[in-house]
């Protein structure tokens, strides 16, 4: 699909999703979303973007107690579900299949994080490990110590070579949230996934996070040219929503990192990775503007 068509679409479904959220009409929010999860299985540069807008549509009807939500519940997780797989083949005649359909892909309070924990071995869809971790992050303090301390070992079994497991052990580590305080592990753990595979996983925070250590010479030496590799990695694997182009604007404007080499390198990513694929953001914009105007 031709991008300026995409971003006109794009704006017209935001649209579309303020007139039904001014309306209280969720079944309209619910085809807004149903909507997005069909753009991402068609455009898998913008997949996560659009999987993003889904979920916050979803989010809208999720715990809502009228008449007809609980079948929109069961549909929309099933949508989601198949869309986070590549799949959209959704009508009417599935009726049965959704109604039957129950496996949660979203984790917004207690019960349903220690469901969640209890059938995960068992779920299909593994991504849902992402939202039981930041649940835990910004709500521990729900749980008691020893919850917290289960909580915790539980996430540490499966970490292994996790790429996110181990970044939010690492902080879980810094922070003492459900174990005792280590700094020096957590740094280790930290430090340790700038090498992980990364693949599809469109996950950018621990690059920043250590991006930011070296800019300002926390937790480690202070080295302005590592902080600027670690943000253009992160841009070069950019999901929409993090901070890595900001993060290279600031680096350049404030220690004038970017010689020639540096800029060329930027500007291959930029041209290659997000001229199509993260049109929404304006600081990608702003970033290539201000490497241009280094060049000349």
């Amino acid at each position: 699909m031709d991008n300026n068509i995409l971003i006109n679409f794009d704006q017209q479904l935001k649209n579309d999703f303020e007139k039904a959220l001014d309306s209280n009409n969720y079944k309209d929010i619910f085809n807004v979303g149903k909507t997005y999860c069909q753009l991402a299985t068609v455009n898998n540069l913008k997949k996560d973007y659009f999987l993003g807008n889904a979920k916050d549509c979803f989010e809208y009807i999720k715990d809502k107690e009228i008449e007809e939500i609980p079948y929109l519940q069961n549909t929309m997780y099933y949508i989601y579900d198949q869309a986070c797989k590549g799949i959209y083949n959704y009508e009417e005649k599935d009726i049965k299949k959704i109604d039957n359909y129950n496996e949660s892909l979203f984790c917004s309070n207690k019960i349903e994080f220690n469901n969640l924990m209890d059938k995960y071995d068992n779920l299909v869809n593994k991504n849902i490990l992402k939202e039981l971790l930041d649940y835990f992050d910004e709500n521990y303090l729900e749980f008691t110590e020893e919850e917290c301390s289960k909580i915790f070992n539980w996430f540490e079994m499966r970490m292994k070579d996790n790429l996110i497991i181990k970044y939010y052990i690492g902080n879980f580590y810094l922070e003492g949230i459900g174990v005792k305080e280590n700094r020096e592990k957590g740094i280790k753990l930290i430090k340790e996934t700038e090498n992980l595979e990364n693949k599809d996983l469109k996950f950018t925070e621990n690059l920043i996070l250590l991006g930011n250590w070296y800019r300002d010479g926390i937790n480690v030496n202070k080295d302005i040219n590592k902080a600027g590799k670690l943000f253009s990695k992160a841009l070069s694997i950019s999901n929409e929503y993090d901070d890595s182009a900001d993060k290279l604007i600031e680096l350049i404007k404030d220690y004038d990192w970017c010689n020639k080499d540096k800029c060329k390198n930027l500007i291959e990513i930029l041209n290659n990775n997000i001229s199509d694929n993260k049109s929404f953001n304006e600081d990608y914009k702003l970033l290539k503007n201000l490497i241009h105007s280094k060049i000349k």
